[in-house]
């Protein structure tokens, strides 16, 4: 007779608990500068195991951040900067020798810049842009020592401009335009190839549909579109054989209404 086997099942437990915390600091000058700092302590239970079935541990989180806003007065322009830092344990990563599953890197590092501007260069139009710098290392870890995360842009950006209709039949018709930029990432955990970068183009349209009749005045609709020229790409890789397709171009349409 034939020997017969049953596969190998694993179990885990895992309760998990902290104490998190944050303070910060912030003084508004009367030119309009505004200056500030914060730290703060996160904690993050992770669901799931690795391929050794072992339950992952929670990730542990400290940030530093230190910051200057800037309005001046009887205006609507507000400029932010922002460095900061975030030392973190047990982040998940892709497990390179085993294809499909995660593991958890000792520690990692992450350093960076925060720059975000939003004004209203004339009367109907308003302008937000933003971006990011973001370098990662893993400083703690048996393999990836020195190397990067994958999935995450070393640099990444938005801009967006939103026109009002003032007056017309129109009036109260919101359009915008926006551009997303997302840096080239890492592909693997060894850092061996990087998945390039792209640019997509973002559209919105919103309505207020009591412009048109008062017994409306609650209702409104919009009209969003991500990825507007249907661009083709790699969103990110985990390893060489284990990439995700960028989402092809998707429109929502909204109708609400509050009472």
């Amino acid at each position: 007779m034939g020997q017969s086997y049953s596969p190998i099942r694993t179990s885990s437990h895992a309760r998990d608990h902290r104490w998190t915390g944050r303070i910060g600091m912030s003084y508004h000058f009367m030119s309009g500068l505004a200056p500030y700092a914060s730290y703060a302590t996160s904690f993050n239970p992770l669901l799931g195991s690795g391929y050794d079935g072992r339950a992952f541990l929670p990730v542990d989180t400290h940030q530093y951040e230190l910051g200057l806003k800037f309005q001046p007065p009887q205006s609507s322009t507000l400029l932010t900067a922002a460095v900061f830092q975030l030392q973190q344990s047990h982040v998940q990563t892709a497990d390179a020798l085993h294809l499909g599953f995660n593991t958890q890197a000792g520690k990692v590092r992450s350093r960076g810049l925060d720059l975000a501007a939003n004004a209203r260069p004339l009367p109907d139009l308003d302008f937000s842009a933003s971006y990011t710098f973001l370098d990662n290392t893993i400083v703690t870890d048996s393999r990836y020592q020195g190397k990067s995360l994958t999935q995450t842009p070393r640099h990444s950006a938005a801009m967006w401009l939103v026109y009002r209709q003032p007056d017309g039949r129109l009036r109260g018709l919101r359009f915008g335009l926006g551009l997303r930029y997302l840096g080239s990432t890492e592909g693997d955990p060894d850092n061996s190839f990087k998945v390039p970068a792209v640019t997509l183009v973002d559209l919105m349209l919103d309505y207020e549909l009591g412009h048109l009749a008062p017994a409306l005045s609650h209702a409104s609709l919009a009209l969003n579109a991500s990825n507007l020229g249907d661009r083709r790409y790699v969103a990110s890789c985990t390893s060489l054989m284990y990439c995700f397709v960028g989402q092809d171009r998707t429109i929502n349409a909204t109708f609400n209404y509050r009472w």
